[in-house]
């Protein structure tokens, strides 16, 4: 009642044949479009600015889309019935006029070129390939319906429509399987997602129930290590205040021995627990001045040995972003292994900064013993001394201490030096934003 001879619409007896030319040439004019417009989304898609469409601009891009199809669809509708008169007529009753052949010789050749943009696509993606079979067989289709016969309702007629229920049944259906296998093995990824998901939590709880019992269990060895050591300095204090041990130099210098074996051992402990702590301690990140920090640690370093000569020069320091109780750990160990290392006589001590890239790097630079460059690399392991407790006394922890807070900052250290000549400390961490955007 709507496009037959007399219906809604006026149409005519061309009507029903220019819709269906008007159909199978708007089918490939569309996928023309999309293969020539895909390469630049894919561009645009590249870009970094670009890589997700917003959503108010796909939802507008989507309405304007469907508003332009059903325009285009109700405007050559009109024109295959009101204004059939301006067409040429290609249908003769049942059969095909001359006109007919140049038409559909035209649609058939317009699928042919959506068919070749196509096949030139690389990399071809699944929408590509799906359109690609869709492709073949709308060229059959159009071939056994109009090309290859000379009107309706004869062999070709009949083949064609047969040939194109076949056609979309088959596609219909691997569309459909394809669809299918493709939502099994989504949901097979996000099951295994969730039960990764559920491992990791479980890991993550058992692993902190361990870091609890590693912590009691450091509080605990502690405890029961400091307090025989504690025991024997005491003891050994007593000993030496005793006359009988002033007055006989072999037994006043072993009790020292004693004495300062013990306090080396409650060092040690003390350094290791830190060491140990260090890895599980969370990161309390905050602004650092540098400048402020490493003054304090001075300022500290000379209460606790007011008898040592030390000059230092501390230049400019870059700020930084990170735990300023740790930071300052490691300034400490750093500054105190400077003077430590400078020997006897008085301690010149060099403190500098840079903002290098992406990086901060800060310097303690000393002029004392140095080091061989060729055992650097083993200075910041734990428990490894280039020097002697006889020369220097130390645990061999403050270093590797140090590497592991720099590490857990997302920084690095490295060392220096030379025999005799004073060695170089460095240590980098990332610079705060506003110190890289700043000129």
């Amino acid at each position: 009642m709507v496009v037959v001879e007399g219906g809604w619409l006026g149409a005519g007896p061309q009507s029903t044949a220019w819709l269906y030319m008007f159909w199978h040439a708007g089918f490939p004019a569309a996928v023309i479009v999309y293969a020539l417009l895909k390469p630049a989304a894919a561009v645009r898609d590249g870009d970094t600015a670009g890589a997700a469409a917003p959503p108010r601009r796909f939802v507008l891009s989507t309405l304007g889309s469907v508003v332009a199809v059903l325009a285009a669809v109700a405007a050559l509708t009109a024109l295959a019935t009101l204004g059939q008169s301006l067409l040429p007529p290609i249908m003769q009753s049942s059969r095909y006029t001359p006109a007919m052949l140049t038409v559909v010789s035209t649609v058939w050749c317009v699928s042919m070129v959506a068919l070749v943009l196509l096949l030139r696509r690389r990399p071809a993606s699944v929408l590509d390939l799906l359109l690609m079979v869709t492709m073949c067989a709308w060229l059959f289709d159009i071939a056994l319906s109009a090309v290859l016969n000379a009107g309706r309702f004869d062999l070709g007629f009949y083949a064609g429509r047969l040939y194109g229920l076949m056609a979309s049944t088959v596609l219909l259906s691997v569309l459909l399987v394809e669809n299918t296998m493709l939502y099994a093995r989504l949901a097979a990824a996000y099951q295994e997602e969730r039960d990764k998901r559920q491992q990791i939590q479980a890991q993550a709880v058992q692993l902190a129930d361990k870091n609890r019992e590693l912590d009691a269990f450091s509080y605990s060895i502690s405890h029961d290590l400091q307090a025989p050591v504690r025991a024997i300095q005491g003891f050994t204090g007593m000993l030496l205040e005793r006359p009988e041990s002033q007055g006989d130099p072999e037994t006043l210098r072993m009790l020292t021995v004693i004495g300062d074996s013990a306090q080396q051992m409650g060092q040690l402990i003390r350094d290791l627990l830190a060491f140990s702590r260090q890895g599980r301690q969370a990161l309390h990140l905050s602004p650092v001045n540098m400048n402020a920090l490493v003054e304090q640690v001075i300022a500290d370093l000379r209460q606790a040995e007011p008898g040592r000569a030390a000059e230092f020069s501390v230049m400019p320091l870059p700020g930084a972003w990170g735990d300023r109780a740790l930071l300052r750990q490691v300034w400490v160990n750093l500054v105190s292994n400077a003077v430590k290392y400078s020997g006897p006589e008085a301690a010149r001590i060099q403190i500098a900064g840079s903002l290098q890239g992406g990086e901060c790097v800060y310097q303690v630079v000393d002029h004392g013993m140095g080091f061989d460059a060729a055992h650097a690399h083993r200075l910041f392991e734990l428990f490894q001394r280039l020097h002697t407790g006889a020369e220097l006394p130390g645990s061999g922890v403050g270093l590797a201490l140090v590497e592991r807070i720099v590490v857990r900052h997302g920084g690095r250290v490295w060392a220096q030096g030379e025999v005799g000549r004073g060695a170089t400390f460095s240590f980098s961490l990332p610079a705060p934003a506003d110190a890289i955007a700043a000129p």
